[in-house]
């Protein structure tokens, strides 16, 4: 931002990724809590899951730039029934050789993005040739060929924001050659602390968060694939209940979140499930009992929930119930949530798994090896290895 009141961008911040890989680095050897530094909507996956490459940069500064043409959070624009972001109508007078160039820097695969900043100069040298050739014209006089240049005018307003933006675009390329990610451009960064060195960071599709895929193994070292889907930290039990969720003070049955998870396209976010397993959880209000009894109650709830949400998704062949009971941390309060997840609705998929699998060993080892957010087994009273187990149910039960 400027201090000076001035309605201008100011880019800061350069090597934050760099400092941050070195410091999460440092803390991950020793063993110590890790902070992790994105920006929301400008993140590319990869690097929201501790993937990032020298590409994750172009992604980062197409979203960018999605923001100075459009005026829009990448966020506001993104759908997750299609899982595309729809900017370009938001968009007027840019030439589509340009908007391709912005969409070829935010491909989802990183693959796919350019290799590095050279390829980008390349296509903005095609552009910009693009563009003067599109002004010239050929005219044939008696046999000879001669090329007219166009009456010396004043660009057009279109024409003139173009060229600005060609031209921010190579600054920003000068600045950004190396392994720098744009982590601010009067844009707010989250904060996500992670109690575990090796904890998964989510992916925000609208308001879930999204924890891929991640292989557990049982005892004799057959595996499971298992991802996870948290409803928003907006949505929690509400306290002493198993019917209801409090978000942002409004109390809401259970049931009526169908609307809501159907809309974010949580079947398409779960990616093709075997099974589906509700999970149950109580805060640190009453005695172990009676919240262990409650976590069940809300297990069940969320398994009729996932009923009706999965009922048409063909891959889908089982579900089952998960009951963690009471949260236990070292500094529970009543009324304040230690963690993101204490209280949230959350649903566990089953991927590829090998025949003979136990399941509920290996998705006990994915947890603990690989737990999601700042979310550990080992905070619930139920969640030690022999405590924790999950309950099959029917398909039509």
């Amino acid at each position: 931002f400027s201090d000076r009141g001035e309605d201008r961008l100011v880019l800061i911040d350069f090597g934050t990724a760099r400092e941050v890989t070195r410091t999460y680095l440092a803390k991950l050897s020793a063993g110590h809590r890790i902070t992790a530094i994105v920006s929301t909507g400008y993140t590319a996956p990869e690097q929201a899951t501790g993937d990032a490459t020298a590409r994750s940069d172009f992604f980062s500064l197409g979203r960018t730039f999605v923001y100075l043409l459009t005026g829009q959070h990448p966020d506001t624009m993104y759908s997750n029934r299609t899982d595309d972001l729809n900017w370009r109508d938001y968009t007027s007078g840019i030439s589509p050789q340009f908007l391709d160039l912005i969409d070829w820097l935010m491909e989802r695969d990183f693959r796919q993005r350019p290799a590095n900043a050279r390829e980008i100069l390349d296509r903005i040298a095609v552009i910009e040739g693009q563009t003067i050739g599109a002004s010239t014209t050929t005219v044939n006089f008696g046999g000879s060929t001669t090329t007219q240049l166009p009456e010396a005018t004043l660009p057009s307003q279109d024409e003139g924001r173009q060229r600005w933006l060609l031209l921010a675009f190579l600054i920003f390329l000068l600045v950004t050659w190396g392994l720098i990610t744009l982590t601010a451009l009067g844009f707010s960064y989250s904060e996500r602390s992670w109690l575990a060195p090796n904890a998964q960071a989510p992916q925000k599709k609208g308001d879930v968060d999204y924890f891929p895929y991640v292989e557990g193994k049982d005892s004799q070292g057959k595996t499971a694939e298992f991802n996870i889907a948290v409803l928003s930290r907006e949505y929690k039990w509400q306290l002493g209940s198993s019917s209801q969720v409090n978000y942002g003070g409004k109390l809401i049955p259970v049931e009526s979140l169908q609307s809501n998870l159907t809309e974010e396209g949580i079947q398409k976010i779960m990616n093709n499930p075997s099974e589906i397993i509700s999970v149950g959880t109580a805060s640190c209000e009453g005695s172990p009992a009676t919240e262990e009894a409650r976590a069940f109650g809300r297990s069940e709830q969320i398994q009729l929930l996932g009923k009706k949400l999965f009922r048409d998704v063909g891959s889908v062949k089982n579900y089952r119930l998960l009951n963690l009971g009471q949260f236990r941390g070292k500094n529970c309060q009543t009324n304040q949530d230690e963690t993101a997840y204490q209280r949230s609705i959350i649903l566990i998929g089953v991927g590829k798994k090998t025949d003979g699998v136990i399941l509920d060993e290996a998705l006990r080892s994915r947890l603990e090896a690989k737990p999601f957010g700042d979310f550990q087994i080992q905070d619930y009273s139920l969640g030690s290895k022999e405590k924790f187990k999950t309950i099959p149910s029917r398909l039509n039960e």
